[in-house]
């Protein structure tokens, strides 16, 4: 993750990191059973392996830009596109969000996943 961080807003690395935390304590108080990262962190609104991953545009705003990545499967009926929201941050561009193509995002999720 530390070569990624580099690379997100401070409100993400601060959610991946509260998230990973609520896994690592969920993991050590019910050993067994399937933690709810056990997957690791839904980067993409799929989480099969893709054959084919690319980005394919750009859409958004001048000030959060949304870049659109492209996912090929096998099954073409399979394939989807999410959109990465970006903003700047001291003048670069930083990850903010996964805006996942099939419905919700990264923020979405990462909270989800520990609501019970």
């Amino acid at each position: 993750m530390a070569p990624l961080e580099t690379l997100l807003t401070a409100d993400l690395a601060k959610r991946i990191t509260d998230a990973e935390a609520k896994n690592a304590a969920f993991v050590k108080a019910h050993p067994g059973e399937k933690a709810p990262l056990a997957d690791g962190i839904p980067w993409q609104g799929n989480a099969a392996y893709a054959r084919e991953c690319e980005m394919v545009g750009m859409s958004g705003t001048a000030d959060v830009p949304l870049a659109v990545i492209a996912y090929g499967y096998d099954d073409p009926s399979q394939n989807f596109s999410d959109r990465l929201e970006l903003n700047f941050v001291g003048g670069k561009l930083r990850l903010d969000n996964v805006d996942y193509g099939k419905g919700g995002d990264l923020k979405s999720a990462l909270a989800a996943a520990f609501k019970n």
